[in-house]
């Protein structure tokens, strides 16, 4: 299979790919702590962000981080059934840095993105899974399986349960000719449609502060069992939902910025509080599989693995799991691709648990382009879609093992090295 999820291990499913391929040979070790000041680091920065710019909290920001909190209780298809175990891509409302005003339609159609703001929508998520993997374009088949789920918080009850039955009506009384409702059994309170001629079932519901919208597509159609999907989808999402309080606009501006240490060991070359899912997060294991193509697999290797927090830096280029549409059809777009230099950070619970995701996390046989003087570090080259090459490293320190990626191989070292003082620098300020 060759895509960016078996090539690259930032992509999680590429380090699923190499995750058999055993211990490679480290760089050069060295005893006790390194004086990291002797690192060919480049200009990369290799202090916290936090020791040399402090946080300054603003709504957008803040809204920002309670998306990415909102990610890690957003189910996956896995969640419903072992088969969807493909993302079609993931979105946070109001995730993109340059953005100065709200824009829902990054998760939502035009018609739904005006109800919710009616309703004082504060914060969402959107989360797509399908059962058949994309093509190299990031394209599947119109014959797959596919379930997306959006959530979006609202500032009270009542505010939600109006833009859920907003956004039912509108879509419903928009195209009367195709749109015919359905009822969930399980769930009578669920504003549910299906399109008439089409194998596709939208179903949105009100819980709590929360919206609950899902999206599915079986390949023939069937409306019990598009049906049947959806109420299982709920079951997962609504509990998991249950464990995470509503947020108030003041809990809101006051997000913690970093409250695992996660941020201020990534290796992030602007050193800018600017927060996105892909250009700047942590996440637990389940936000953190929003970001992948394969999540079956990359699920797999990092519960084998024990990795317990991950933090990325300009790693992702997120698209929605929406896409382009056709009224309210769902298209057929998937895959969050890498950036063309970035940082993925791993987190292990002891420095036993991290030496054994340092042995698999990357296939670097030899020691050849491994950045000097750099301990527990190795390089390789991984195969590329495009033109541009793909240089990848892997540094481990204590508990952490960084990955990083670049075009150039001295810039890749360079990176390397940062990563490393970075990590070792931050034990101490």
């Amino acid at each position: 299979m060759h895509t960016r999820l078996i090539k690259f291990v930032a992509s999680l499913s590429s380090a699923a790919a190499v995750a058999g391929c055993g211990a490679s040979i480290s760089g050069i070790p060295a005893a006790g702590e390194l004086d990291v000041t002797k690192l060919s680091a480049g200009n990369y920065p290799v202090a916290p962000i936090d020791s040399v710019q402090q946080y300054s909290h603003t709504y957008r920001d803040g809204k920002t981080l309670a998306a990415i909190r909102l990610a890690n209780h957003t189910i996956t298809g896995l969640d419903v059934d072992p088969r969807l175990k493909f993302g079609s891509g993931a979105m946070a409302q109001g995730a993109i840095p340059t953005s100065q005003v709200s824009d829902w339609s990054t998760i939502l159609s035009a018609s739904d993105s005006k109800a919710v703001e009616q309703n004082g929508a504060m914060f969402g998520f959107s989360s797509g899974s399908m059962n058949v993997q994309p093509d190299i374009h990031g394209y599947t088949s119109s014959e797959a399986t596919l379930l997306t789920i959006t959530i979006i918080q609202f500032p009270g009850d009542g505010e939600a349960r109006q833009a859920a039955s907003d956004i039912y009506t509108g879509d419903l009384n928009r195209l009367t000719a195709v749109n015919q409702p359905v009822s969930l059994p399980k769930y009578p309170d669920a504003h549910s449609y299906r399109h008439t001629g089409t194998p596709q079932l939208n179903t949105i519901i009100a819980h709590g502060h929360y919206i609950v919208k899902a999206e599915i597509q079986v390949p023939n159609g069937d409306t019990s069992a598009m049906a049947s999907l959806a109420e299982k989808a709920y079951d997962k999402q609504l509990s998991m939902l249950d464990a995470l309080p509503p947020l108030s606009p003041m809990a809101v501006l006051k997000q913690p910025p970093d409250p695992d240490g996660i941020i201020r060991r990534l290796l992030n070359p602007d050193q800018d509080w600017v927060y996105g899912p892909g250009s700047l997060a942590s996440y637990d294991l389940q936000g953190f599989l929003q970001l992948q193509r394969d999540r079956a697999a990359a699920k797999q290797l990092y519960q084998s693995l024990h990795i317990d927090a991950f933090g990325v830096a300009a790693a992702y280029i997120l698209n929605s799991p929406l896409g382009e549409r056709n009224g309210d059809m769902q298209p057929f777009i998937a895959g969050i691709p890498l950036t063309p230099e970035g940082t993925v950070l791993y987190r292990s619970p002891d420095t036993d648990s991290a030496r054994v995701v340092w042995s698999k996390i990357l296939n670097a046989p030899g020691s050849a382009m491994a950045p000097q003087g750099v301990p527990d570090a190795k390089c390789t080259q991984l195969p590329s879609e495009t033109d541009l090459k793909n240089f990848t490293c892997a540094v481990r320190y204590r508990q952490y093992v960084g990955v990083v990626w670049a075009r150039q191989l001295d810039d890749a070292q360079q990176r390397a090295a940062a990563e490393y003082a970075l990590l070792a620098n931050s034990q101490g300020m």
